[in-house]
């Protein structure tokens, strides 16, 4: 017990002055620190909102609908793919039967002012137009491939190749097909029948033997 009353009410005094600074000190600090975090929730829930959540939501029939709208544009973009790629197929099939039925013949060989002259005939047995190139390569006897020629069907006065119809080209080269010129001679072509810039057919064959000396 204290003895001194003075005292002791002084201590008590400074006790309860202290107290009050305390909860006023704690009051400062928690008050702005309360605020923050209420307004940073705030702007949480504001900004993670969806478009539908501030404005309003979508009934039951309206998700349906939009779910089948979406479901019907798939399905059209489906369908129109698969029709492309249908059609894609079918032009493939045609020009791959068209190039099967083009066939190259070696006619004649004629010696003409010094050069061989080798006339070709283009023939289209198919039943349909062909148009498209042909590139002929000829072939010495051993195996290199060194003159060649492309013959478009764009040189034509319709652009076309008509169908069961033909027509002769040729190329003319130094070097000839008889044993005067060793295995240098041109003894095989082959050509490649070509479509839209595709190659669809390759083949090969001799020579014909057929030649005439123009050279007088």
């Amino acid at each position: 017990m204290c003895d001194n009353p003075v005292k002791g009410a002084r201590m008590k005094l400074d006790i309860t002055k202290q107290s009050h600074f305390i909860t006023i000190t704690l009051a400062v600090l928690l008050i702005p620190l309360c605020l923050c975090i209420l307004f940073a929730q705030i702007g949480k829930n504001t900004s993670t909102s969806t478009p539908i959540q501030q404005t309003t939501s979508l009934t039951p029939e309206q998700l349906i609908e939009a779910q089948q709208k979406q479901a019907e544009a798939e399905a059209k973009a489906g369908a129109e793919l698969l029709k492309q790629q249908e059609e894609e197929a079918a032009k493939e099939a045609l020009n791959q039967n068209i190039a099967n039925k083009i066939e190259v013949t070696s006619m004649i060989i004629k010696k003409i002012d010094g050069y061989y002259r080798y006339f070709f005939d283009i023939r289209n047995s198919s039943d349909k137009d062909f148009n498209g190139s042909v590139e002929i390569t000829l072939f010495t006897g051993n195996g290199v491939g060194i003159t060649s020629g492309t013959y478009d069907t764009d040189d034509l006065n319709n652009g076309v190749l008509a169908e069961g119809l033909g027509m002769t080209r040729y190329m003319d080269a130094r070097t000839g097909h008889t044993e005067e010129f060793g295995s240098y001679r041109y003894v095989e072509f082959s050509y490649s029948v070509k479509i839209d810039d595709k190659v669809y057919k390759v083949n090969e064959d001799m020579l014909t033997d057929n030649f005439e000396d123009l050279d007088y």
